[in-house]
């Protein structure tokens, strides 16, 4: 009769261990610790000129500003790379850090549809970093909401330990395709046709979001300003400029 014992034995012990692992995991969870949270008011007009100039630009406020009606905020002609260099100013600048070093885990932009030759008149950037925690890992985040259309930039920041989650980073040098030219090519190929159908009465937001492979994609979608629902969503490979089947 042939003998299976050591090997079962030796298998059964590697089934152990990694089952020991997975009931260790399972139990645990991330502790979210917040670290920052301030608002600062801007003249969005003159922001990024006030800035090259090396001028203080933004103040300190002690809670979220209050909503500016449509009809009174202030239209920048602001694209992805000045939304960066914003959140670069106020790092620097006024918090006296840095995003060097930093991964960039997630942007997206909104605008009006009739404000489709300005630029996009909100962004928001996410980043993250691992550090050594002790005898283990953690994960900081920073989220920038950068919002000229209610006259305010709000900074966050948040540790979660121990780090139970890997985010996917995005490369920027891979990237091809910028915000500002998925919007470009959302437009030619049936936005610009939908959004005229309503007459502008619609709003179109941009996200750089992860597929089930792990790959990148904006995701460019139009809603309709009077009910909320999106109306049409197009899928644009940031690496090739490609449209994508849902």
């Amino acid at each position: 009769m042939k003998r299976f014992g050591p090997t079962i034995s030796a298998t059964l012990a590697v089934v152990i261990l990694i089952a020991a692992v997975l009931s260790c995991n399972v139990d645990q969870t991330e502790e979210q610790i917040n670290l920052l949270s301030q608002y600062y008011t801007i003249e969005p007009a003159s922001l990024l000129d006030s800035l090259k100039r090396g001028e203080a630009a933004f103040t300190p406020v002690n809670q979220k500003p209050e909503f500016v009606p449509f009809d009174q905020s202030v239209t920048v002609n602001w694209h992805q790379a000045d939304y960066f260099y914003i959140a670069k100013a106020v790092y620097e600048g006024v918090l006296g850090k840095t995003l060097q070093g930093w991964q960039l885990s997630g942007m997206d932009f909104d605008l009006a549809c009739s404000q489709i030759q300005n630029g996009f008149q909100n962004g928001r950037l996410r980043f993250f970093s691992v550090i050594k925690d002790g005898d283990q890992e953690a994960r900081l985040t920073r989220f920038i909401d950068i919002d000229p259309s209610d006259n305010f930039v709000h900074v966050s920041e948040t540790k979660y330990s121990p780090k139970l989650i890997d985010l996917k980073s995005i490369d920027m040098t891979q990237l091809k395709i910028s915000a500002d030219q998925a919007l470009q090519i959302a437009e030619s190929n049936g936005g610009e046709e939908k959004r005229a159908s309503l007459n502008n009465a619609c709003s179109i937001s941009l996200a750089l979001n992860l597929d089930r492979r792990d790959r990148w994609y904006w995701d460019v979608f139009y809603t309709r300003s009077d009910d909320r629902t999106s109306f049409f969503d197009i899928q644009i490979d940031p690496y090739t400029g490609e449209i994508r089947s849902p």
